[in-house]
């Protein structure tokens, strides 16, 4: 039997030096070797940081949470802090008597465990790929997480992939032609959705690529067109993106948002040394109504109506968005 590993591609943003070239990268894995003692990366730049793209072989550690750390040093053989970056590696049978034999799903946070799931029928064989019908007639109109797990044949679950959907009761569908949403603002870009007016179910299941939204709260807006070419008014709801690995390191988990609700001030707070290069806030259809490139820890919002918002906070290399309500 042999196994694989995941391999992981990491990103590394360095900017702790600034005055001088960068010369050279190392990172390692778990344990410090030593400044200078790590593994060597090439580096393709010499100004005072890099913005480079990684790919390390993960084969040689075992199963489960790691954190890489990664440092540089400048043309003056002065080495920077430390840039750590936790990953997960999961083994990969490959022996072909081990295939898939089970799949389950749950909406939500709804999980009751391993194999208790609503289940999904598995084609026999080898590598199968699963196509299924999931009723959403129960879900309530609005914005729902679906997840999606595998077992093989010696019993092991795999991770949960999950897609966000949108569903929206709309009536009559015959009279809708057309779909249209965003996520965030109205400026990042619609996303069309193709429509068929002759189905006859009266809600309609909406797939959102949300790859590559930053850890926190979004907001995602949907309209429809029927047919007199008119557009209905955008129907907004906020959701959360949470990472499968909850740790101290990223941006979100490490900044309190206090008080919230809030009268008219809004402070937050970091438990370790960041620059925010923007602070804005978006109200739930998108639109910007606060932003600044000032790094500061508060906000005076005393001009705003009451009601729901996004606050986002922006580092040189992260991203983090909170729901916060104005009274």
């Amino acid at each position: 039997m042999r196994r694989i590993y995941i391999i992981i591609c990491i990103t590394l943003f360095v900017s702790n030096i600034k005055a001088q070239s960068i010369t050279s990268a190392e990172y390692f894995i778990d344990e410090d070797p030593g400044i200078g003692m790590g593994n060597t990366l090439s580096v393709n730049a010499n100004t005072g940081s890099i913005n480079q793209s990684y790919t390390i072989s993960m084969a040689a550690e075992e199963e489960g949470v790691h954190l890489i750390t990664f440092r540089v040093k400048d043309d003056l053989g002065r080495w920077s802090l430390n840039d750590k970056q936790w990953v997960y590696v999961s083994k990969t049978n490959t022996d072909s008597n081990s295939v898939i034999v089970a799949a389950e799903y749950f909406f939500d946070d709804e999980d009751v465990g391993f194999g208790d799931n609503m289940s999904l029928s598995i084609p026999n064989e080898a590598n199968p790929i699963v196509t299924s019908t999931i009723s959403t007639t129960d879900l309530d109109s609005g914005i729902h997480i679906l997840y999606v797990r595998v077992k093989n044949s010696e019993e092991k679950w795999s991770l949960y992939d999950r897609q966000l959907i949108y569903i929206s009761a709309i009536g009559e569908v015959s009279n809708i032609i057309a779909f249209q949403y965003y996520v965030d603002s109205e400026i990042n870009g619609l996303t069309d959705v193709s429509v068929n007016p002759s189905e006859p179910s009266l809600s309609r299941v909406i797939n959102v690529n949300t790859t590559g939204l930053s850890q926190g709260d979004h907001v995602f807006c949907v309209r429809t067109k029927n047919e007199d070419e008119n557009w209905s008014l955008y129907d907004c709801e906020i959701f959360t993106i949470s990472g499968q690995l909850s740790t101290d390191e990223s941006l979100y988990n490490s900044i309190n948002v206090n008080p919230n609700p809030f009268i008219n001030t809004i402070n937050f707070e970091a438990s370790r040394a960041v620059t925010f290069k923007e602070v804005s806030v978006y109200d739930i259809t998108g639109k910007e109504v606060y932003s600044t490139k000032e790094d500061i820890r508060n906000l005076e919002l005393g001009h705003i109506e009451s009601g729901i918002y996004i606050l986002s906070l922006s580092t040189e290399n992260e991203k983090a968005t909170f729901k916060i309500v104005k009274q």
